[in-house]
């Protein structure tokens, strides 16, 4: 029979063992978790710092002839990959370029381009939900805050009718418009500052076509 302690020794080291081999592989499961929460954040997310890098350059030639050349040059890295080729094209005006936007990279843009189209295209689906909420909520708000006009008598009393049953016709409508209103605003900010698009035609395209099928929808 073998001593308690040596026994209890045997159990301590076994225990000791499998602790260490389960805090490795928590280690390891951690370790490639942030590893993958850094690539996500890195492409979605982004930085604008100086070590993040730039997918854009502007090269500028001597003349006309240059630059139509390079236009036509197909430009790509030497293992053929699609993400990797160059696009060149002539470069905007001034004014229609967003500086603040010129050093983003173009794998942020497609993430971020793809998870809005994700967003919008559900918001699409449940588009009438705040519309009915929205007229739903105004139509109730009119009984609840302006049902004093109608205890209005005297002189004022057929004014203060008649602005009440306008309030009750016209408030919904009106705050729906006014919800349509600032839907392109919405939408331009998303294409500038979270997708972080480079032209301000593009963005003012995108917007236009968003707000086109939020209107259909």
């Amino acid at each position: 029979a073998l001593p308690i302690s040596r026994v209890w020794s045997e159990i301590q080291g076994n225990l000791q063992g499998l602790g260490g081999r389960a805090l490795h592989f928590g280690l390891g499961i951690f370790e490639r978790a942030h590893q993958a929460y850094e690539l996500v954040h890195k492409v979605a997310i982004g930085s604008m710092q100086d070590t993040a890098g730039s997918s854009t350059a502007f090269v500028t030639f001597r003349s006309v002839s240059s630059r139509v050349a390079a236009e036509q040059l197909v430009l790509s890295h030497p293992d053929g990959r699609l993400e990797e080729r160059w696009i060149v094209r002539a470069a905007p005006e001034a004014c229609d370029l967003v500086w603040a936007n010129a050093a983003v990279p173009a794998t942020q843009v497609r993430f971020r381009n793809w998870l809005a189209r994700v967003l919008l295209g559900l918001g699409v689906i449940f588009w009438s939900t705040p519309c009915v909420a929205l007229q739903t909520y105004t139509y109730n708000v009119v009984p609840n805050f302006f049902s004093g006009l109608m205890q209005i008598k005297g002189d004022w009393a057929p004014l203060a009718t008649k602005s009440y049953f306008l309030l009750m016709d016209y408030l919904p409508v009106l705050a729906l418009i006014g919800f349509l209103y600032l839907l392109p605003y919405a939408f331009e900010i998303l294409a500038r500052g979270f997708e972080g698009h480079k032209l301000k035609s593009e963005i003012q395209s995108m917007t236009l076509g968003r707000f086109f099928v939020y209107q259909v929808a």
